[in-house]
């Protein structure tokens, strides 16, 4: 029986270049593709291909998000696909991964899948995951160190058997609910079982801002601040959205805008 393979790429005629090779090699047949790193990460945990020809650099969730989504003991043996870039390419060399430069030739295509298949046969999946793991510890190593590094990046929800990958940015804003918290991100909503506590600490401050004990809003979607009743104000964001902010955390948002009184 042929290997079954995944295609991961966010261009379209990369994919299509890489079905051709496939399509000629009577070892592998094409188990599916995948555009974004999210639906390849929901693609390789559920359908669980054998080989998985794996694109660097996707917005959203890149390459090595894939495979920190996934997890180093769930992925299948992997070839990278990178145009060219000389350190993402030194860090295959150090840690004898493989990979294949765009636009694909054939030839490299032959090499990469040989290589592939005999690291199936041989079953030696403990090798490819040694070599994973040290890969994505000298990416993140060679990651310039920044504060915001240390705040989080993409948030992962899981939803009746669906992973969504939500970057932080892309936040409006937040509201609790229970024990959960709301993600308000354009017109969609995703839930999240977590507090309003341990959400604010993990964001960056220079970004979001608790206005009040049950809402932490994007500073970056906010159009205006008027005040209201009591001694308290109302926050309105750029889609039009109204938000109270309680006296409480007045003080707060004063040192985020100079031209608040």
């Amino acid at each position: 029986m042929p290997y079954n393979v995944l295609i991961v790429d966010d261009e379209s005629h990369a994919r299509e270049r890489l079905a051709k090779f496939i399509k000629n090699d009577s070892r592998l047949e094409i188990h599916g593709e995948c555009e974004n790193g999210t639906e390849a990460a929901e693609f390789i945990l559920n359908k669980k291909p054998d080989v998985v020809f794996l694109d660097i650099q996707m917005p959203d969730l890149d390459g090595f998000g894939v495979i920190e989504t996934v997890g180093i003991k769930d992925m299948p043996p992997t070839v990278f696909v990178t145009a060219y870039d000389q350190y993402a390419i030194n860090a295959f060399k150090v840690n004898a991964l493989d990979y294949v430069l765009k636009p694909v030739s054939r030839s490299s295509f032959e090499e990469a899948a040989n290589r592939a298949i005999e690291l199936l046969n041989s079953r030696k999946s403990d090798v490819m995951n040694e070599k994973l793991m040290s890969l994505l510890s000298e990416i993140k190593n060679g990651q310039e160190s920044s504060p915001a590094n240390d705040y989080l990046q993409r948030i992962i929800i899981k939803s009746t058997g669906k992973m969504y990958i939500v970057k932080a940015e892309d936040i409006d804003w937040i509201e609790a609910d229970d024990n959960y918290v709301k993600l308000h991100v354009g017109e969609k909503t995703h839930y999240l079982r977590q507090t309003m506590k341990a959400m604010e600490k993990s964001l960056n401050p220079s970004l979001f801002l608790r206005i009040h004990r049950s809402v932490i809003v994007n500073m970056d979607r906010i159009s205006q601040i008027q005040q209201w009743f009591n001694n308290e104000y109302m926050v309105t964001l750029k889609n039009g959205t109204e938000l109270n902010m309680s006296r409480t955390y007045r003080e707060k948002a004063k040192k985020k805008f100079s031209e608040f009184n």
